[in-house]
């Protein structure tokens, strides 16, 4: 009759059963090699050790700064923060296409900092410089490694900076043609009077 061994850890995260490790309340920084051994003493009194590797991915996890809307001539800096084992790679878009240092007209430029601490975040900024209303539209951070892809998308607004000053602008010639009518109004009225005194 088969008897199952079973051992757990001191913080009862792990609980090995036979030949089988289970690992309870799992997070992504669980994410790692895991090696299997076993020593065996055979018959002639020789020791055969056999080990496997296994290789415990996390999946890529995106957190990205939020929208916000920008006046022309500002500086958008738009944060990805990736988490993920392995290490992701994460690349930039403008719609569909990539956009690299140098990207618009040599405005954009892009950064990449690794942090190797007890996982992986992967930090990257984009940042556009000067922008005009060309630059609104959708960024997309995307972030892969061996096992998953991930995507996180923003959206650039970007106003005019007489924005405000337009409605104030529709209300004065508003006010004016109203005047002018009114004035006008008044002069036609007068002659017609003047005309019938005659």
């Amino acid at each position: 009759m088969d008897q199952k061994r079973t051992r757990r850890q001191p913080d009862d995260q792990y609980v090995v059963e036979d030949d089988t490790i289970t690992i309870i309340n799992t997070q992504w920084t669980d994410a790692g090699v895991y090696e299997c051994s076993i020593n065996i003493t055979d018959i002639a009194k020789q020791d055969i050790v056999r080990s496997d590797l296994y290789d415990l991915v996390a999946p890529v996890n995106i957190i990205l700064t939020k929208n916000v809307k920008l006046e022309e001539g500002e500086t958008a800096r738009i944060g990805c923060n990736a988490t993920g084992y392995p290490s992701p790679t994460l690349t930039w878009y403008k719609g569909d296409k990539q956009m690299v240092n140098g990207s618009i007209d040599g405005r954009v430029f892009v950064t990449i900092v690794e942090d190797q601490g007890d996982a992986t975040v992967v930090i990257s900024t984009i940042n556009i410089r000067r922008i005009v209303s060309d630059d609104a539209g959708v960024y997309t951070c995307n972030a892969t490694n061996n096992h998953t892809t991930a995507g996180e998308a923003y959206q650039l607004e970007v106003r005019d900076p007489l924005a405000a000053l337009w409605p104030f602008l529709g209300i004065m010639a508003e006010v004016i043609l109203l005047i002018t009518l009114i004035l006008g109004v008044e002069c036609y009225q007068k002659k017609k009077a003047a005309a019938r005194n005659n």
